[in-house]
């Protein structure tokens, strides 16, 4: 009896080492990040008190849904990220992008006082925000070699390096049945415009499953493998 009970637990150990995690995140608002970048024109006081007040519920926000999101991932692929946690740092320099190393997220469209009278950017952006720029470092530490990569070799480097990413995202949005989140993406890309606009059109045309598939699988059990 022992002996089984000692089994069952080892199981479930094992079970439980072997599942993907999502780095855990520690947001924070970086006033220093801001002093740096922002000589020129120093954020308002309203905006640094806001995203204060607000770090929070931000953070609530992608504990409460970013893990249903990598979790479709993680169901297709069984690729996990080497780090466990990550900080990610708000800024609210206008007009300044956002990255995904070192992960700095810039906030400025997502607060009130910044935005108004405008309503400031929902809850859908921001999780899909973050969402961007995390798979930036999933993909990087899992894209060894792509021979879609090399038939777009003369797009920009920015288009390349979105074109998995951006089909990442139609997946799992498509997964979960998301359809106004792919309209969401749409139009985000659309507007940004340049090198997005670019690499989310190349998605369309390849199909997100085409980038999908050159991504190595340890829940492929079909036994087929994938050639590069």
């Amino acid at each position: 009896m022992k002996l089984v009970l000692a089994f069952l637990f080892f199981s479930i150990l094992t079970a439980h080492a072997s599942s993907p995690e999502l780095p855990r995140l520690f947001f924070s608002y970086s006033w220093l990040y801001d002093s740096v970048v922002c000589e020129q024109k120093p954020p308002e006081t309203k905006w640094m008190e806001e995203i204060e007040e607000r770090t929070e519920s931000f953070s609530n926000l992608w504990a409460q849904r970013g893990p249903e999101l990598f979790k479709v991932l993680f169901d297709r692929t069984g690729l996990e990220f080497s780090r466990k946690e990550m900080t990610a740092s708000f800024s609210v320099c206008p007009r300044k992008p956002s990255y995904s190393d070192p992960l700095i997220l810039n906030m400025t469209v997502y607060l009130n006082s910044y935005m108004s009278p405008k309503p400031a950017f929902g809850d859908d952006d921001f999780v899909d925000l973050v969402f961007h720029e995390v798979l930036h470092t999933w993909v990087v530490e899992h894209l060894d070699n792509s021979q879609l990569r090399r038939k777009y070799k003369d797009e920009a480097p920015s288009v390349k390096n979105h074109m998995h990413l951006m089909a990442i995202q139609k997946y799992v949005y498509s997964s979960l049945g998301r359809a106004d989140l792919i309209k969401m993406l749409d139009e985000t890309y659309a507007k940004i415009g340049g090198t997005y606009a670019r690499a989310w059109e190349i998605v369309q045309i390849e199909g997100f499953e085409a980038f999908m598939l050159e991504f190595p699988s340890l829940n492929d059990t079909s036994g087929s493998k994938v050639t590069y």
